[in-house]
């Protein structure tokens, strides 16, 4: 018994070290963040006139269809288009106050709601003209989301059973290989989901 007791005694004092470190490291990682924090906002405003703000000339509609739902969305994206457009995804508001200046930061966050708005339309877009059967805008629209890093797993998915039907591998490896440089939550999800959609087929 008292050999249990002691081997009881010094397990519990060796958790509680453990648990003292962790959160002692725990403390000096929010300490760390808090302190970055509060120094972004003292950094001063930088050009961002040459940032890589998203043009969407080349996906916009030469006409507008008749089609009143369709017709809708793509007055939309014309109206998007006059607005700035950034993809600031994996980025913090404290990253974006570092890099560009607190005085930047409320222009920043509405070319990053402006891309959201760009995905999401985009998404619809293309899904309402692949229920269609219109493949070729699908991929038009489709592969421009994904030369600017769209991360909506979905538009993956879709072009990847096309190039799959087409017997595209050279469009579907580069397809991979852009999945792979997601800056987001999503990237593994759609890696994965691709692969299962190759085996499927």
């Amino acid at each position: 018994m008292p050999i249990f007791f002691a081997v009881s005694i010094i397990l519990c004092i060796m958790l509680s070290i453990k648990l003292y470190s962790a959160k002692n490291h725990q403390d000096k990682i929010s300490a760390k963040i808090r302190d970055r924090e509060s120094k972004s906002f003292n950094i001063k405003s930088k050009d961002i006139s040459l940032l890589p703000y998203i043009s969407l000339q080349e996906i916009l509609p030469k006409k507008l269809s008749d089609d009143p739902y369709l017709n809708d969305l793509q007055n939309k994206l014309i109206q998007l288009s006059e607005k700035k457009i950034l993809n600031l995804t994996g980025y913090t508001n404290t990253d974006l106050r570092y890099m560009y200046g607190t005085n930047n930061l409320t222009f920043l966050m509405e070319c990053d709601s402006n891309f959201y708005r760009l995905c999401v339309l985009i998404h619809k877009i293309g899904e309402y003209l692949y229920e269609k059967g219109d493949i070729n805008e699908v991929k038009r629209l489709y592969e421009f989301a994904i030369c600017n890093k769209v991360d909506i797993s979905d538009i993956y998915l879709t072009l990847s059973k096309i190039y799959l039907l087409e017997e595209d591998k050279k469009s579907l490896s580069s397809l991979i290989k852009s999945a792979t440089s997601l800056n987001s939550l999503t990237k593994q999800k759609v890696l994965s989901d691709i692969k299962l959609l190759e085996k499927g087929i």
